[in-house]
């Protein structure tokens, strides 16, 4: 077809049917809407398409219309099927990978009918349409019901879709199609060429549920797989009931044939239960006889408690006083040793001010010395350039007055020039006939020799004049030999004078060597030696409490020790539950030691299993008069086990518990260390536990140091007077101080006693000699200050001399200054120069002058010796003239160079007189300076003085204050080890009472316990009594506790040999029930 026509589509070619073609989505989709027009349902059909430049087609072309039930495109090979189903998938915005194409631009026309095209488009027209009569193929077209959809591709592969002549975008698009029934989305939208042969090759049935086979895609197509869940969720539905049917069946007759078998079971299982409850009253029984018992001594305990309190009570008075009084010594001792860190410090800086004005009067004096010696040196330069002045300007003067006798002189010369020359005319002319030829030649030549001459002479003037100055530059440098001589006299001199003096300097710092070297040695070994006393003496206090405190428990010990072996030995013998001493049980830090020692009394404790263990015990140390000893038991303390972690991160600040820090032999022992410990925390110091302590739950807190802070908020414990290395050890093994480490603790207090005084007077020696070499040391440090100035001051003047010394070489040998330079360098190049011409001009002018020599020669034959008389003395006047006008242009040039250096000279005097005027103003300045300094340096003297006066009066006053603050602490320290040993007393009893409050306790749980036990059997069997047996105070004082423990063993006996189905009473109710 041509370009601009339209192709019409045959009917039996193509038809689409919409409703076809969105059958499916019509049925699955929820956003398509049906439009109803006069109780009608619509659908859209394709009413033409139009397309522009696109692929094969130049121009506009029109296919259409189309059928109402169009829905397929067939037709030979070349019929252009695949234009229109691109242009459909152009169109319905499928990429160009669908079209087998890479870009948009491709899809646009390029043949001989039209290249370079902009763009390419596909507009397809919808109309709705309503089916009037399915059977006669009848249609309505609804009005105003079209929809022209258009999408174009430009040469840039952009791509632009337009609804009804209007800029849209893909998704309103396909929005608009699915409210039409249309969804572009579905992958059954178009059916393109190559899978109609796949589908009819589809298996009848998809073999899986992840395959598709021809009646899952009918069903895709048409909808009805939408109900195939509800199908087999109905399915299932049925097949379950139908089985729960049976199964109710089934078990109504077995509980009919099990209820007869179950009467048996049931009767042995309510007997034991029975039994069961009988031990539970029993147990309760003896757990309110050891409550009541428990009771009774918390009673005696809290007896024997209130003397203690008393005592302690009054110690704490006694000792507020000292307490006061110690922290106001103590105020006073930290206030004096800073007074004198400060005043030691201010006397240092004072020292350190003196000898800096000692430095800096010395520099001074050499500076004024150095300004004194410049300013003569000025002062002589001075006079010997207004010598040498004077000298230049009667040269001037001289040079003036022969310049112009010269003058006058040439003018006389010229005068007989002229008077010889007409005598020598007149000779000529007697014989002017026989030489006319000859002399017309002469002044032929003459004429041609008078511009060489004049060029010559020219030349020769000005060399002259060049070499004469070049001369006068050249001798200008000898007067700078005299200042070159100075100047390395001079320099000699001042190196001399630097040399003696760092001679010195090294002879002082040779003799000063041994003393620097040995000073911070000796204030090390001092400083060393005072950090040693310090340390010994550290160490010394807590070997002697250690002792002490180990003395005054040697007996304890021992006690403790006799026990703790009569308990194991006894456990050995008949097997009690004997576990041994609680802190040998486990292990914790050795960080942790003075605190584990100070908090927990009760790791002397005995650990035993049961409450019968701890009473074989008891007896058979009154028996033995072994003494007294704590127990803890350890069945009764493991309801703890439910209870002792329930504070773990609960902390203020996750600060750690003792208790989670130690380290057991078996983890059944922990429980025993919760009842010592409980949730006691361990801080790093005193301020922490305050902190820690007194929130908002209250805390027992112990420090590192050994303070406790209990959760009533009184603060013990501290201080020289701690428990340490008692307790606890950091592995886990039992250790003890014997008499062997007992007698090595004295030995080793001795031994640093011993030590210490050594240490003292080794001490007082090394300060008498730090003193010794501090004042050599400083005296040397004063000479060597005065001694470097000197060297400074005179390499000083030697550096400033080396770098004058190139300068007056050259004002010895060359002009004395740059301008000179550059004008003889001028002069050179100039005469060289002008010498070139010259010789070329001399050659030149020879030439004529010989021929001129020759005729004249010619013309003084012919003439006589008359003529050549005469001729000789014309030629010995121009010499003559010659001669003194080179004399005039010496006296020019001398004149002009004599000038310059009157000129140059009185410029350096002026120099030189400012150079003087502010040496003599430096040198008053110092000398001002001086004075003022030396002012200075009296009130730093006067200050250095009274600063050390002020620190021995306050090493004094600190040494008083020491020894009374380490008096008044000793005194301190007893009370406080009196104190803490009331304290501990005081918390053992507190910890029994506490242990005995947790048996108590536990007694009352147990009791709860076997309630609960009680009424569970009762819910089991309710023939049971529901409610424990709770006795009054006349049955329990009628109670044998060895009886009730009797009648409940052979009642477990018996229970031991009973095995019942306790099941059988809940199914034989159960099967009642049933039936």
């Amino acid at each position: 077809s041509e370009p601009g026509e339209d192709v019409d589509i045959p009917e039996q070619d193509v038809s689409v049917d919409m409703d076809d073609i969105s059958s499916a989505e019509t049925e699955q989709s929820p956003q398509t809407e049906q439009e109803d027009v006069g109780g009608h349902v619509t659908r859209l059909m394709i009413k033409k398409i139009k397309l522009h430049n696109f692929k094969s087609y130049a121009g506009v072309k029109e296919i259409g219309p189309f059928h109402h039930r169009f829905s397929a495109i067939v037709g030979p090979n070349g019929s252009g099927k695949s234009n229109l189903i691109d242009a459909l998938l152009f169109v319905f915005g499928y990429r160009t990978k669908k079209l087998r194409l890479n870009k948009l631009s491709e899809l646009i026309h390029n043949s001989n009918h039209g290249s370079g095209l902009p763009f390419a488009s596909v507009e397809i027209q919808f109309q709705q349409v309503i089916d009037t009569n399915l059977e006669l193929e009848e249609y309505e077209v609804v009005p105003n019901s079209e929809i022209r959809l258009k999408r174009v591709a430009t040469a840039d592969n952009k791509s632009t879709y337009y609804l009804n002549d209007k800029k849209s975008t893909w998704g309103d698009v396909q929005n608009l199609l699915k409210r039409h029934h249309i969804d572009l989305g579905n992958n059954r939208f178009l059916i393109l060429q190559g899978e109609v042969e796949l589908i009819s090759q589809m298996k009848p049935k998809a073999p899986s549920a992840h395959e598709d086979g021809l009646l899952e895609y009918i069903e895709d197509i048409i909808g009805s797989n939408r109900l195939i869940e509800e199908i087999e969720k109905s399915v299932d539905q049925l097949e379950k009931l139908n089985t729960d049917r049976a199964q109710q069946l089934n078990r109504v007759k077995a509980a009919e044939n099990a209820r007869s078998t179950l009467e048996g079971p049931k009767d042995e299982a309510e007997q034991y239960l029975q039994m069961e409850g009988e031990i539970m009253d029993s147990e309760a029984v003896l757990q309110q006889l050891q409550s009541i018992a428990q009771q009774i001594k918390i009673d005696e305990i809290n007896e024997q408690k209130k003397p203690i309190q008393e005592q302690l009570t009054k110690l704490r008075d006694s000792m507020k006083e000292k307490t006061e009084r110690l922290k106001t010594l103590e105020s006073s001792y930290e206030q004096k040793r800073k007074d004198h860190a400060k005043i030691a410090a201010e006397l240092a800086k004072t020292k350190e001010e003196f000898y800096k004005f000692e430095r800096k009067r010395e520099k001074l004096k050499q500076d004024r010395s150095h300004h004194k010696k410049r300013s003569l040196a000025i002062g002589k330069q001075i006079e010997k350039d207004e010598k040498k002045l004077g000298d230049l300007v009667r040269a001037k003067e001289t040079a003036e007055s022969e310049s112009e006798q010269t003058k006058q002189k040439i003018k006389d010369l010229l005068v007989q020039q002229e008077k010889k020359e007409q005598e020598l005319e007149a000779i000529q002319s007697s014989i002017q006939d026989e030489t006319a030829g000859l002399r017309e030649a002469v002044e032929e030549q003459k004429t041609k020799l008078m511009p060489k001459k004049k060029t010559v002479n020219d030349l020769k003037a000005k060399i002259d004049l060049a070499q004469s100055e070049l001369k006068i530059l050249e001798d200008k440098g000898n007067a700078g030999k005299k200042q070159l001589e100075d100047a390395i006299e001079s320099l000699e001199l001042a190196s001399n004078r630097a040399k003696e003096a760092e001679t010195k300097i090294q002879q002082i710092k040779d003799e000063t060597k041994d003393a620097k070297t040995r000073l911070p040695v000796v204030r090390q070994e001092l400083e060393d030696a005072q950090n040693t006393e310090k340390k010994i003496t550290r160490t010394m206090r807590e070997i002697e409490a250690k002792y002490e405190h180990a003395q005054e428990q040697q007996q304890e010990n021992k006690s403790r020790n006799k026990v703790l072996n009569a308990c194991l030995h006894l456990r050995d013998q008949k097997g009690l539950g004997v576990l041994g001493r609680l802190g040998n049980l486990g292990a914790i830090d050795s960080k942790y030691d003075i605190a584990i020692s100070t908090a927990c009394r009760e790791l002397d404790s005995i650990v035993v299993q049961t409450y019968q263990d701890a009473q074989q015990c008891i007896i058979h140390m009154k028996e033995q008069n072994l003494g007294r000893a704590r127990f803890i038991i350890l069945d009764d303390q493991r309801h703890l086990a439910s209870v002792m972690y329930k504070m773990k991160g609960k902390t203020p600040e996750g600060a750690p518990r003792l208790f989670d820090l130690i380290k057991t032999q078996k983890e059944a022992y922990l429980p025993a260390f919760y009842f010592a410990l409980r949730d006691t925390l361990v801080a790093s110091d005193l301020q922490q536990a305050k902190r820690w302590a007194y929130g908002k739950t209250r805390f027992r807190v112990v420090t590192l140091a050994g303070n406790i802070i209990d959760k009533a908020g009184t603060v013990t414990g501290g201080g020289n007077a701690i428990s340490k290395g008692g307790g606890m050890r950091s592995t886990l093994a039992e250790a003890g101080l014997s008499k062997q480490e007992m007698n090595k603790l004295q030995n080793d207090i001795e031994a640093l006693r011993s030590k210490l005084s050594a240490l003292r007077k080794q001490i007082y020696a090394l300060k008498d000699e730090e003193e010794k070499l501090s004042a050599i040391v400083e005296g040397a440090t004063l000479q060597l200050t005065k001694l470097q100035m000197d060297a400074e001051a005179n390499k000083k003047h030697e550096k400033e001399l080396r770098k004058r010394i190139p300068e007056l070489k050259k004002n010895s040998s060359n002009t004395s200054n740059a301008e000179d330079l550059e004008r003889i360098s001028s002069l050179h190049k100039e005469i060289e120069t002008l010498q070139t011409p010259l010789n070329n001009a001399l050659k030149a002018a020879a030439k004529y002058e010989e021929k001129i020599q020759d005729l004249q020669k010619q013309i003084r034959d012919k003439g006589g010796l008359p003529l050549k008389i005469k001729q000789t003395e014309v030629d010995d006047i121009i010499s003559l003239i010659d001669d003194t006008n080179k004399a005039l242009t010496r006296h020019q040039v001398k004149i002009k160079t004599n000038t310059k250096k009157v000129a140059a000279v009185e410029k350096g005097i002026e120099e030189l007189k400012q150079e003087l005027a502010k040496e003599l103003q430096a040198h008053d300045e110092k000398k001002e300076e001086s004075s003022q300094l030396v002012q200075q340096g009296k009130i730093v003297a006067e200050n250095f003085n009274q600063a050390q006066q002020v620190l021995d009066q306050t090493e004094g006053e600190l040494e008083e204050v020491t020894r009374d603050y380490q008096e008044l602490k000793g005194s301190v320290s007893k009370f406080q080890t009196t104190e803490l040993d009331f304290t501990n007393q005081l918390d053992t009893f507190n910890q029994t009472l506490e242990q005995l409050e947790a048996s108590r306790a536990h007694c009352t749980q147990k009791l709860k316990e076997l309630e609960s036990k009680k009424k569970a059997l009762y819910e089991i069997n309710p023939s049971l009594a529901a409610d424990l047996r709770i006795l009054s105070a006349e049955e329990i004082d009628d109670c044998d506790p060895r009886q009730i423990k009797q009648s409940m063993k052979k009642l477990q006996e018996k229970l031991k040999t009973m095995s019942p189905n306790m099941g059988a009473i809940s199914e034989y109710q159960a099967k009642i029930k049933n039936v």
